[in-house]
């Protein structure tokens, strides 16, 4: 599992195999339903990768990503959320905000 912090042209750095797709492996982004996380989350599920949106509020998360985004519950106060969330997950992708 590779944690790294986010840059705002993440998708442009996540691996992808030999033929242009996405490794088949799931990537969560954290904080997925801020400024940035929204918005990689978004490209990443339209270049066909297996995203997962790290969310403390799935209903907040459900609004803005409708069923077409897996969402797991993830709270960095509450490490048991931790290991649903990373179950799986190849690549975790955070963007602190500042």
């Amino acid at each position: 599992m590779l944690i790294v912090p986010l840059p705002p042209d993440a998708v442009d750095h996540i691996r992808y195999s030999g033929k242009g797709t996405f490794m088949s492996e799931a990537i969560l982004v954290i904080g997925a339903t801020g400024t940035i996380g929204r918005d990689v989350t978004k490209q990443l599920a339209k270049k066909n990768a297996t995203v997962r949106a790290g969310v403390r509020d799935p209903g907040k998360a459900r609004m803005q990503f409708g069923t077409e985004i897996a969402l797991a519950p993830f709270d960095f106060e509450n490490p048991e959320s931790f290991t649903g969330a990373l179950e799986g997950v190849e690549n975790v992708r955070h963007r602190r905000g500042y």
